[in-house]
């Protein structure tokens, strides 16, 4: 699995976390601690806005040693291409002491396979027909060859005559 890791005085960053649907296959570790540091002890969550949503949701985090929050992403999280925002908060006892903003990109992912579409298809057909004119084509020349060794064979054993 992916570990990015972010530390929570860095603004200017996009966290990319995948494709489209990808599962399980990131996690982003926010490191919380100049902010316990300043405020004191205290507990960190984070919101999530995917693209084209307009309201946040909570994602769950699990919390390391050393003021550490970590974001698994989960396929609910990748479900929608394009940039996001989520926003790690931290609250010392009731006080929300302070909180960040980052972008989020998710790659689009291409559709799931299906059956080829009519233009693919009517390609392969053309292909096809292609295939068996050019394979008629050299019978047609290698009978037109045979043909005119056939009479040169003939002319000159009249000639011979």
């Amino acid at each position: 699995m992916k570990r990015t890791q972010i530390n929570v005085d860095e603004s200017n960053v996009t966290i990319i976390l995948g494709q489209e649907r990808e599962n399980d296959a990131v996690e982003v570790a926010f490191d919380y601690s100049p902010w316990a540091d300043t405020y004191g002890e205290g507990d960190a969550a984070l919101l999530l806005q995917r693209y084209g949503d307009a309201v946040p949701y909570y994602v769950p985090v699990t919390h390391e040693t050393g003021h550490i929050a970590v974001w698994r992403v989960s396929a609910t999280d990748t479900a929608k291409a394009g940039y996001g925002k989520c926003e790690l908060q931290y609250r010392a006892g009731t006080t929300l002491a302070k909180s960040r903003v980052w972008t989020l990109y998710v790659r689009e992912a291409l559709s799931i396979a299906g059956e080829p579409p009519e233009p693919y298809e009517t390609l392969l057909e053309q292909i096809g027909h292609l295939t068996a004119d050019v394979a008629e084509a050299g019978s047609h020349k290698q009978a037109a060859q045979d043909a005119a060794a056939q009479a040169a064979s003939s002319a000159g054993a009249a000639d011979a005559a």
